[in-house]
């Protein structure tokens, strides 16, 4: 089978990488636009993205000395409760934990040991170490922060598929299938399936009768300008996400400077007071607008929508590159294996709507608190399911099966449970995790000393 992958960037060579290598069998070509902008925007990932890498055969270490990467070991808020509040949330999970009931998150704030500390990243964070040994063994516990422009060189130059530079000058439509794209030169593109990876311009899809989904009323920020930031080489392993007036800050280290960007909806502030608000003298290198949201049908015919032309949920939790990497996962995994039937294609779009409609709920839950008290966070709106959630956690303990994070790629109730807890939405609950905590504590100090500290493990990483 031929298929064309329309894009470059993150998305599009992700997408080249990881089904050449799963399905080797069809044949791959990248059109990507010469006339992209390179703009190397701080990112982080969950952990599916290093599975990802791995799995497709690159050398983490050569991947992170080569991208400014870091490692991301949780991510750290501020002020989104109350504004005097702060919590981490690591990546992986608290370890004191019984099969289907999430308890010890119920017992952390009992204890004089912080949130995080339940969590081997946490743990690590905490104490300034990473998840590496001197002989460069690790823990799979880690994500990544990177330079998005990069990464996608790095993962292109690591890709040997078939590259077109050029335009697209026209998409041609027969009922709901493309029949063939026109290149600016003049070239005609046939292929059996059409990959869309051009981003919130959709270039395919907006040609197919495609309906956008909005989630604007649960996720109201939709403006973002980022600039850089430098630092000396000390840095915490975390996302750092900070309530601001109309939305909230991310600093993401990457080794040489911090990533920043300020996300805010534009109902309640200009871009103009918002750089204003930043409070220093900040050299802006873009300015965002963007739609929070999904295609109802995210593969229509022969065109699959993948990334940000797939569905957008806003920065926060790394959600739109983990969604790209499960979409990924289940193609080469299950969906490809047929590509006309329309059963195959109604059971992925499925999949793809539940999980992104359940992320929506996750990142909306992060809005439940009061925030600044400005305008901005006194108008968010909360779903009907996460509503519910509050009041139920108000009389008893959440259950795994409370939270819909059976499938590839969830959430994961503990994941929710972190966030809940940093949001003051759990009970008190008088469940004794002490002597499980205390075990995890003696072992964790015991491994941590292995381990290399951030500036031991960057100098590793400049050679």
């Amino acid at each position: 089978m031929n298929i064309v992958i329309v894009g470059g960037g993150t998305a599009g060579w992700l997408t080249a990488l990881s089904l050449s290598n799963h399905r080797p069998e069809h044949t791959y070509t990248v059109i990507e636009s010469p006339d992209i902008p390179t703009i190397g925007v701080g990112e982080g990932t969950t952990g599916h993205f290093r599975d990802l890498i791995l799995s497709c055969g690159i050398n983490e270490i050569d991947f992170l000395k080569k991208t400014n990467a870091t490692l991301k070991l949780g991510i750290y808020f501020k002020g989104w409760k109350d504004g005097e509040d702060e919590y981490y949330n690591p990546i992986d999970g608290a370890v004191t934990s019984s099969e289907n009931l999430d308890l010890s998150i119920y017992q952390l704030h009992l204890w004089k040991y912080p949130i995080d500390e339940s969590s081997i990243c946490g743990f690590l964070n905490r104490r300034n170490k990473t998840t590496f040994t001197k002989d460069l063994s690790k823990l799979p516990l880690h994500a990544y922060h990177l330079d998005s422009y990069l990464t996608a060189q790095y993962i292109k130059e690591k890709t040997n598929v078939k590259t077109i530079s050029a335009n697209i000058k026209e998409v041609c439509v027969e009922d709901t299938n493309i029949s063939k794209l026109i290149l600016d030169d003049g070239t005609e593109i046939f292929s059996d399936l059409f990959l869309d990876c051009t981003g919130s311009e959709k270039v395919l899809m907006s040609k197919l009768n495609n309906q956008w989904k909005s989630y604007a009323d649960y996720l109201p920020v939709n403006s973002a300008v980022t600039f850089s930031k430098p630092h000396d080489g000390k840095y915490e392993q975390v996302t750092k996400c900070e309530a601001m007036s109309s939305g909230w800050l991310w600093t993401i280290p990457k080794r040489d400077k911090f990533g920043m960007g300020y996300v805010y909806c534009d109902k309640y502030i200009s871009d103009e007071d918002a750089i204003k608000e930043l409070g220093e003298d900040v050299e802006i290198t873009s300015k965002i607008k963007f739609s929070s949201g999904r295609l109802e049908r995210p593969w229509m015919g022969n065109c699959i929508a993948l990334g940000l032309s797939s569905s957008f949920l806003e920065p926060l939790q790394a959600t739109s590159i983990h969604t790209l990497i499960v979409q990924l996962g289940i193609l080469s995994g299950r969906y490809l294996q047929e590509t006309n039937n329309q059963s195959n294609i109604n059971s992925y779009n499925r999949f793809v709507n539940n999980m992104v409609d359940d992320f929506m709920q996750y990142v909306n839950m992060h809005y439940s608190g009061s925030g600044l008290g400005t305008e901005f966070w006194n108008n968010s709106t909360l779903t009907e399911q996460n509503k519910e959630l509050i009041e139920i956690a108000k009389i008893r303990a959440l259950y795994r099966d409370d939270f819909n994070n059976s499938y590839y790629g969830s959430a994961g109730s503990q994941l929710w449970m972190y966030t809940m807890m940093g949001m003051g939405h759990l009970p008190e609950l008088e469940v004794d995790w002490t002597v499980q905590m205390k075990e995890h504590l003696e072992t964790s100090d015991k491994n941590s000393k292995d381990m290399l500290t951030v500036q031991e493990f960057d100098k590793i990483l400049s050679i």
